[in-house]
């Protein structure tokens, strides 16, 4: 299988964890073997990219919540409250929380690809939506 020569895209966190679905749905697909081998490794980097951006997702999310918001607490076995990791966010930083989060998920990503062109991936069952969250990754 000829391979095109990878490319740069720019999605936002969100756009690449929307599309997340859809690169599992098409990574737990069946293919001849070699298909199935240039398939893993196109997607290779994909996959550890969002892993990445993931942890560095959480990390910022939990960084907001600890300026915005309250942590629930539970007693401990000598009686002290200690923190059980769940937060809440006052009703007085709702909308602060909201804007500073939407801000969090429009960070851009710059993601290296090898697009994928759709004759290679032969009759395999996808859906309208699989093909839309993922048209930075297709090619016909």
């Amino acid at each position: 299988m000829k391979q095109d020569a990878p490319v740069i895209v720019t999605l936002t966190v969100n756009e690449l964890h929307e599309a997340l679905p859809a690169i599992t749905n098409l990574v737990n697909s069946k293919f001849p073997i070699k298909t199935a081998y240039w398939l893993g490794k196109a997607l290779s980097k994909v996959r550890n990219k969002i892993k990445k951006t993931t942890a560095d997702m959480n990390e910022k999310h939990r960084e907001l919540l600890l300026q915005m918001g309250k942590e629930a607490t539970v007693p401990n076995e000598a009686g002290e409250q200690v923190g059980t990791g769940n937060f809440s966010v006052p009703p007085e930083n709702s909308k602060a929380y909201q804007a500073a989060y939407a801000e969090l998920t429009a960070t851009k990503v710059e993601l290296e690809v090898t697009r994928i062109n759709i004759n290679a991936l032969g009759d395999i069952q996808f859906t309208a939506s699989d093909t839309a969250l993922l048209d930075w990754l297709l090619t016909d």
